[in-house]
């Protein structure tokens, strides 16, 4: 029921200091922080992926990690849990990535990245100079059986590097136009 000038505060457990919210001198109560102490033998990654690719990946999933400012070679973790809500700024889903971390070479804020195996599937894709996309919808130019050029619109899928999935508006057969479309 006195008010003491100095007091011996324990932590509960053993950690690394991450920040200190009080300097020699400072008044505290109940709500102020301290410090605030984490156990970094074991960390969550946090790894964003693009809305596209977010079908692809499932809790337990592999992925290979990387952090080339650490001293730890590329090594594999299982998402562990796939966050429900997406980034809208950046278009992204976060997963988490639980690794053991005992020589404390991962520290909190550190970049780096995360690759998933490719999910391989039979689709219908066309080169990605072959879409004409006007914002509003896409299109490709098919070649048709009176050799006419024929505007068709079509939705899209998955995008890679250089070809793009076709979800609707095209079959196997069609003839697309894959190059100068811009000029027709």
């Amino acid at each position: 029921g006195e008010a003491c000038r100095l007091v011996t505060v324990s932590a509960p457990r053993e950690g690394i200091v991450l920040n200190r919210g009080v300097s020699a001198g400072t008044a505290v109560d109940p709500s102020t922080e301290i410090l605030t102490i984490a156990d970094l033998s074991r960390v969550w990654v946090i790894a964003e992926l693009a809305e596209a690719d977010v079908a692809q990946v499932r809790t337990g999933t592999s992925a290979t990690l990387s952090f080339p400012m650490s001293s730890r070679e590329p090594f594999l973790a299982k998402v562990e849990f796939i966050y429900p809500t997406l980034t809208e700024g950046t278009r992204t889903v976060r997963v988490r990535l639980p690794v053991p971390n005992p020589d404390g070479a991962l520290r909190p804020g550190m970049y780096g990245s995360a690759e998933f195996p490719p999910v391989a599937r039979d689709a219908l894709t066309v080169a990605r100079d072959a879409i004409i996309d006007t914002g509003e919808s896409q299109h490709v130019f098919v070649h048709t059986s009176q050799n006419v050029l024929e505007p068709r619109q079509v939705k899209v899928g998955a995008r890679l590097a250089d070809r793009v999935e076709i979800l609707q508006g095209l079959t196997p057969r069609d003839h697309v136009v894959t190059e100068g479309v811009f000029l027709i």
